[in-house]
């Protein structure tokens, strides 16, 4: 599961910053930054796909083939929208 990132343990990469709760993580992280990041620059998958970009719930997401996706989880917006979709 993933978990909050620790303030102290950052790393900027390409214009993006990224809190890791381990300093293993992060030197893995350091050491070959383009294997681990998100899949689509952090936007969700989904919404990618559809020819936008939507913030990313962290604990939405999916590795396959080393490929890490997230995906946004908006059923509060979900919930706002549905009568009038109805």
């Amino acid at each position: 599961m993933p978990q909050p990132g620790i303030p102290t343990l950052t790393v900027t990469h390409e214009g993006r910053r990224y809190r890791f709760a381990l300093e293993d993580n992060r030197e893995r992280f350091t050491a070959a930054p383009s294997r681990y990041e998100p899949a689509f620059g952090g936007w969700c998958a989904y919404a990618v796909a559809h020819g936008y970009k939507f913030e990313v719930d962290p604990r939405s997401y999916l590795v396959e083939d080393d490929r890490l996706f997230g995906f946004y989880r908006g059923l509060r917006q979900a919930d706002t929208n549905w009568p009038a979709l109805r």
